[in-house]
């Protein structure tokens, strides 16, 4: 006999009932830009070439709230990435591949469910001078630094000057390829840490300083070629910034360890920035 349990969240609107409580806001990026590279390649040619993405990724989403009464509300975030240059789907082909959860939120914090940014990429970013220009930014030297998770439960939450991070997820959603086509990976029957993740990170933000030390940890993906779900690739970084007049200093240091990995046993490496900032910054990419 097969038994089946589920535990769902269903959150709807509809016209009929907007009120001041809830509101819908549709918002978006479109950015595009002709970009020169002197050694585009493992030979040093140099290439000039039409770029989407080049300071903020482009993006058109929609974002909910619904008053849910004494200080409750229903949240959610559909967020689509897009190429602009050439109009396809960014993330993998994913229709709403930046974001797309839905969750709760009250005086304690939020709670949400569905496809969301790991804590690497909601803490780290504030500290990167580039504010993670798509092309150009330090953290780019490894995409887990702004990484998003499928099927993922996440709690973030505020309590004065100090930001909480955790999440939890049961696939992360891995690309894997096989005959030449693409798919997602998903929850595995018989092995719960196929292509799980989990991490969670903390902020202190008062005044012109802040500082942040996160933690992520991702398994093996089955069906991956050369990995297995005993497999683990876990990332802890550390940054702090200190503001003065219109410029900030943020030194940081995010380092990645691969124990029985699937890079190789025992591999570590590290990433380390220090930036200057002066300038307003643009939106997340």
């Amino acid at each position: 006999m097969r038994r089946t349990l589920c535990l769902g969240m269903l959150l709807a609107t509809s016209a009929q009932l907007a009120a001041a409580q809830s509101s819908v806001t549709l918002y978006g990026v479109a950015d595009i830009g002709l970009e020169y590279l002197s050694n585009a390649n493992a030979q040093g040619d140099k290439l000039f070439r039409m770029t989407s993405g080049n300071v903020s990724g482009s993006r058109w989403g929609l974002r909910g709230v619904e008053d849910l009464g004494g200080g409750a509300k229903a949240v959610y975030v559909l967020e689509s990435g897009f190429d602009l240059d050439s109009g396809t789907s960014s993330q993998g082909g994913r229709l709403f591949g930046r974001q797309a959860f839905a969750g709760l939120e009250n005086q304690w914090g939020r709670v949400t469910v569905g496809r969301q940014q790991n804590a690497l990429y909601d803490l780290l970013i504030n500290y990167e001078p580039m504010v993670l220009a798509a092309h150009y930014s330090a953290l780019m030297m490894d995409p887990n630094f702004v990484g998003r998770y499928d099927n993922t439960a996440k709690y973030t939450g505020k309590l004065g000057p100090v930001t909480a991070v955790a999440l939890y997820s049961f696939a992360r959603g891995t690309t894997i390829t096989s005959g030449g086509a693409n798919s997602f990976a998903s929850e595995t029957a018989g092995d719960v840490k196929s292509d799980r993740a989990f991490g969670g990170g903390l902020e202190y933000a008062s005044g012109p300083f802040g500082l942040t030390l996160i933690y992520d940890q991702q398994q093996g993906t089955r069906g991956l070629t050369g990995q297995n779900s005993g497999q683990r690739d876990r990332r802890l970084a550390a940054a702090g910034n200190f503001s003065f007049g219109s410029s900030t200093l943020s030194p940081a240091i995010a380092g990645s360890a691969a124990i029985s990995g699937w890079r190789r046993p025992r591999q570590a490496a590290g990433t380390m920035f220090i930036g200057w900032v002066t300038a307003s910054k643009p939106h997340r990419p």
